[in-house]
């Protein structure tokens, strides 16, 4: 079993087949970390149309705090999304996130 497992969200069943999975492969001790990536800054759409910005980061806590009551699992830390242009990235963001919780 793992003591950090990670699983990106998007609002989709398969996501939440993610979180169960996700669920599933943690010890006793495990922490579920879930995260929502998107274009953010990098997205020149988002980055150009005023208020774009803000209603997205809206939205991705939005829909973090949604998956995270309909995963039914104790003590879910949520972080904020995040946004980058390479998941290289995304994924050292999100580890060092983790290790600093």
């Amino acid at each position: 079993m793992f003591e950090n497992v990670i699983v990106g969200v998007d609002g989709r069943p398969n996501g939440r087949d993610a979180i169960a999975l996700g669920s599933r492969l943690l010890g006793a001790e495990g922490r579920l970390t879930l995260a929502n990536v998107h274009g953010g800054a990098f997205n020149p759409t988002l980055a150009s149309t005023p208020g774009r910005l803000t209603e997205e980061k809206e939205a991705s806590h939005e829909l973090l705090a949604r998956e995270r009551a309909a995963a039914e699992v104790l003590s879910l830390p949520i972080y904020p999304e995040l946004a980058a242009d390479d998941a290289n990235r995304v994924i050292a963001a999100i580890v060092n996130a983790t290790e600093a919780a």
